[in-house]
């Protein structure tokens, strides 16, 4: 039999032994080093600053260094920019590659490639992961940049209407409820002040009606409708199935499988979340609010 060379990514070891077999013979390079197929250096070598090397790397060429991250020399996997800053540029060698967060914009997430904007309610210094609003006693929200009030606190806007869900800059106010005199509940939804025996639930029930739960606020229905009863397991099965995977780069994969297993797939960019990065595929469950009730599917 001819010799053999150890395979690309691995490196001959010494052994005093026969060099019978490719695991008595030959190592794997350890991650943050490689070795291209044969080469004349016989041991693996360190990574080069702007790139990755997985255990086993042959050509660190492969792996370049994606945008949002930063791979010093002898590195096995990207190091995230951390939040409040954005790196734009791919094969980033140093921390200081991640470039802070221009002011009136803010980074919540890692690894990311550029800055979310604050919105017309919120500013903020240079390097900021979250905005601050300029209104008093309100929240801002990472999602689409907004300020609402804080829970228990309500503003009247321009036309002196109530709210405590929409975005602005005007300071909120506590909210004051009037006190339910003796024999009435407070309504968990509209905190309203009603009579339990003249309250009727059948708005929220349907025919069947139920009973207003004197501690919760919330009406207890007599009757309700199960999933199971709307679709069992085999109506599940049936059903075509969403799924979502974020790449490297930020973006979202959704693959749709039909019911005859007919797949499509599109790429979202640009995307918010998720907050924590998950590189596996994930099954996606839907959730509908409307006037009719909370629906999922």
């Amino acid at each position: 039999s001819t010799m053999r060379s150890c395979e690309g990514g691995s490196m001959p070891v010494h052994t005093s032994g026969l060099r019978g077999s490719k695991t008595s013979s030959c190592s794997l390079c350890e991650g943050g080093t490689y070795r291209p197929y044969r080469s004349p250096i016989l041991h693996c070598l360190p990574c080069p600053s702007g790139y990755y090397c997985p255990p086993g790397t042959e050509d660190f060429k492969t792996t370049p260094c994606p945008a949002g991250y930063i791979c010093r020399m002898g590195s096995t996997q990207p190091m995230s920019c951390p939040l409040g800053t954005f790196g734009n540029l791919t094969r980033s060698e140093q921390m200081g590659d991640c470039h802070p967060c221009p002011a009136n914009t803010f980074n919540h997430l890692p690894a990311q490639k550029a800055c979310f904007p604050c919105g017309s309610s919120s500013t903020s210094p240079a390097g900021s992961s979250s905005c601050t609003c300029i209104g008093k006693n309100r929240a801002f929200q990472p999602s689409d940049g907004s300020c609402l009030c804080r829970t228990g606190f309500i503003f009247y806007n321009e036309l002196d209407l109530k709210s405590s869900t929409s975005d602005s800059q005007l300071d909120c106010q506590p909210e004051v409820n009037r006190r339910c005199v003796v024999g009435e509940v407070r309504l968990a939804a509209s905190r309203e002040c009603v009579s339990p025996s003249l309250h009727s639930c059948d708005i929220t029930c349907g025919p069947h009606g139920g009973i207003l739960n004197v501690e919760m606020g919330i009406c207890h229905c007599e009757q309700y409708v199960s999933a199971e009863e709307i679709c069992n397991t085999s109506c599940l099965s049936r059903l075509p199935q969403l799924s979502a995977q974020l790449t490297s780069d930020g973006d979202l994969n959704l693959s749709f499988r039909e019911k005859d297993n007919t797949v499509w797939a599109r790429t979202l960019r640009n995307v918010l979340g998720p907050d924590i990065h998950k590189r596996i595929s994930g099954k996606i469950h839907l959730a509908q609010f409307d006037s009719e009730g909370v629906f999922g599917w």
